[in-house]
């Protein structure tokens, strides 16, 4: 028999809450479809929308990043390469003894989350169209590739305690 960590912050204050296939927390309600009144298919819903958005998103994003990197020079490529893995970094910081299946060192938390928040991306984004820089675009496209097809495939920012919200 072994042994299961659950991540507390994905279940509400039921004991029965269980996961979609989506990875949401689910409580069933009254009519055992998921929460009051049915909500947890809804909320399924919108999650499984979401993440088709944010692959499609991705997708494009890819595309984008390989018609500008091939566009510039190869600091360009280089850039998007570099940036394309960078936002990973701080996972390498954040295995240790003692934290559950899934869950990241509270020490990397600060810099995975910045890592992978859309501003950072948006910020370099706008540096690009500013300035004309291709390099800068195919850096700033990478990256938003990087966090679009995370959150498609359901990394999303941690709490502080590690785990996945």
């Amino acid at each position: 028999m072994t042994a299961t960590t659950t991540n507390p912050s994905a279940l509400t204050s039921s004991s029965a809450a269980t996961p979609d296939p989506a990875g949401t927390a689910v409580t069933p309600g009254p009519t055992g479809t998921g929460g009051a009144a049915g909500t947890g298919s809804v909320r399924s819903s919108l999650a499984r929308a979401r993440r088709i958005g944010y692959a499609v998103a991705g997708l494009a994003a890819i595309v984008a990043t390989v018609i500008v990197a091939a566009r510039g020079d190869g600091w360009a490529v280089t850039a998007a390469i570099v940036l394309a893995i960078a936002p990973d970094v701080p996972l390498f910081f954040g295995f240790g003894p003692g934290l559950g299946k899934g869950q990241l060192h509270p020490r990397a938390v600060p810099a995975y989350n910045a890592a992978h928040r859309l501003a950072g991306p948006a910020v370099v984004l706008v540096l690009a169209a500013l300035t004309g820089s291709l390099t800068a675009g195919a850096a700033g496209l990478a990256w938003l590739a990087h966090v679009l097809v995370d959150r498609a495939a359901g990394y999303n920012l941690r709490t502080p305690d590690g785990w996945q919200r």
